[in-house]
């Protein structure tokens, strides 16, 4: 069951996350399309999941998610001075993979849909 404070919390951390993935990694570490989907935090606030979309080749995304296990201790003190709570959760990283999915599919569909038109 999830709660509008660890829902506020989230979204107030993914913010504060995005602002400093950017301020913090080099351009070597994010030299691909990313975004963070998601985070979910949980209930006593000690632990948070975070979901990160990447696009870019297989050695891009391991890289970037590399980077992200290696400065999450600054990206987390980042967090703990840009959003108000008395503890700063454990940050944990998952690479997310609906977007990808999503932009399969949809080329899939326009390929079916070309060539019905061509039919």
């Amino acid at each position: 069951m999830r709660y509008a404070r660890q829902d506020r919390i989230a979204e107030e951390m993914k913010k504060a996350l995005s602002q400093g993935i950017r301020d913090h990694l080099t351009d070597a570490e994010t030299a691909t399309i990313w975004s963070i989907t998601q985070i979910e935090v949980t209930k006593d606030l000690r632990h948070a999941k975070v979901f990160v979309s990447i696009l870019g080749t297989k050695e891009q995304e391991a890289g970037m998610m590399a980077a992200l296990q290696k400065k999450s201790g600054t990206l987390r003190k980042l967090i703990g001075r840009k959003v108000r709570m008395h503890f700063t959760p454990e940050l944990h990283f998952f690479h997310d993979h609906s977007i990808e999915h999503g932009l399969k599919i949809s080329t899939i569909l326009n390929e079916i849909k070309d060539r019905d038109d061509h039919e």
